[in-house]
């Protein structure tokens, strides 16, 4: 503690008398060397030792210390726009954060039409009866009925012990989901039993099906709610939360982007000629898609399919694997070495595994159990739609499982468009598959 009375020295010499001559002025009349440092203060420093020293600090403050012209400036604006509500920053560069935090909490989303070629394929191709039509929201296609939901989940309520799979749609997903959540439950197979989709409800699962016509229709066709509204669902639910999302980053609740909450997230990629195979044969199985593998090569690289643009998906959470809650993976990487991201991602989970636990836990998820196991597999909804004729398309969700499939379907003119597209968006990002 520094008090008036305490011992202060003038500073002496050549330095001092620069110091003087150059620094002194109607307001700082001269200098002293304070504390056991001998730390150079304008000498009416010593008026508010007192008060700095018996200065109330709160549990929750955050403090950015630096020599002056460190970075303090965008050290504060870090933490401005993560949620901090009390900064001494002052004017026009703070209001202009104020109002980019408050850009991203406040208002309601706004769509437009899809135009063009691309779009009048999608429409043609891509519209069952539980889907009529398509939009733009912050550049993302999404089928329309999204708009009754985009609001609300911008809305959402966040906590930081949710745990969080987010992905663009066909890159390994359902095998993160089993793993992310067999970890965070010390390996219970026996809950696991449970079906995925109720221990790990997908957060935008309402805007994809819209049932409003078909079930006065079907009224055999029962639904659980986290079909029915998955957004109200979630919001209902108990913490510990597991959730499931393919909305890319500018999407995803404000609470989130805001950085007000931090909740685990997990994010999972794959290259993108494997993942428009897989969402190829998804799209017709599982959402309706009557057109052939062309055109949907041709709506994948022009980025006019649900969730896309692809790359501005992946790149997204990409640019953000430094931060402490987030986690980035590759579906190439656990085909490779299961037990390594297993370990990683226990390690990113706060929980311990002994090798004895990462062998059984990569035996539940090798692709032969995963497919045999219904609690993950999706067959159950399979059938619902063929029984109810909803989509009348033969199929397995879990079909390959492999790395490299899309050379037995894509023509060399197809994988010589996909490769120029990836090196055109990964150029300078470090990122490769």
């Amino acid at each position: 503690m520094i008090q008036k009375n305490s011992a202060c020295e003038e500073p002496r010499g050549p330095l001092a008398e620069l110091l003087n001559k150059y620094f002194v002025s109607d307001f700082r009349k001269s200098y002293v060397k304070v504390g056991p440092e001998k730390v150079v203060l304008p000498v009416n420093f010593v008026n508010f030792s007192e008060q700095i020293d018996g200065l109330h600090v709160r549990e929750e403050d955050v403090w950015v210390i630096s020599h002056p012209k460190c970075g303090e400036l965008g050290t504060l604006a870090l933490w401005w726009v993560r949620g901090i509500r009390r900064s001494p920053l002052t004017g026009k560069f703070t209001l202009t954060l104020i109002q980019q935090r408050a850009a991203i909490m406040s208002g309601k989303l706004e769509y437009s039409t899809l135009d063009g070629d691309l779009g009048q394929v999608l429409e043609k191709s891509f519209t069952p009866d539980f889907r009529n039509g398509y939009v733009s929201v912050k550049d993302i296609v999404m089928p329309k009925y999204f708009t009754k939901f985009g609001d609300k989940i911008q809305n959402l309520e966040i906590y930081n012990d949710d745990v969080w799979v987010v992905s663009f749609p066909k890159t390994g997903t359902t095998w993160t989901q089993e793993m992310v959540w067999c970890i965070a439950n010390d390996l219970d197979f026996q809950a696991a039993k449970v079906p995925l989709p109720e221990r790990f409800p997908f957060l935008d699962h309402s805007p994809l099906f819209d049932y409003t016509d078909i079930l006065p229709r079907i009224p055999d066709l029962q639904l659980p709610t986290f079909v029915l509204d998955s957004v109200q669902h979630i919001a209902d639910l108990p913490s510990p939360r597991f959730i499931k999302t393919h909305l890319p980053w500018s999407l995803l609740p404000g609470q989130i982007r805001t950085g007000d909450r931090r909740p685990k997230i997990v994010y999972v990629a794959r290259n993108a000629k494997d993942t428009c195979v897989s969402y190829y044969h998804h799209c017709t199985l599982m959402e309706g898609y009557q057109g052939d593998f062309e055109d949907f090569c041709k709506l994948f690289l022009g980025d006019t399919l649900c969730f896309a643009p692809f790359w501005s998906h992946v790149l997204g959470f990409w640019k953000r694997r430094q931060e402490p809650n987030i986690l980035f993976l590759k579906y190439e990487d656990m085909k490779k070495d299961l037990p390594a991201i297993i370990r990683r991602t226990a390690v990113f989970l706060g929980k311990r595994l002994s090798d004895n636990q990462v062998d059984s836990l990569s035996h539940h998820l090798s692709f032969d159990s995963m497919k045999k196991n219904r609690s993950v597999n999706y067959e159950e909804v399979v059938e619902i739609n063929r029984r109810f004729n909803l989509i009348p398309a033969e199929g397995d969700f879990m079909r390959a499982g492999q790395v490299g499939g899309w050379k037995g379907k894509m023509t060399e003119q197809q994988v010589e468009q996909f490769d120029q597209w990836t090196e055109e968006h990964l150029e300078e990002t470090g990122l490769c598959f």
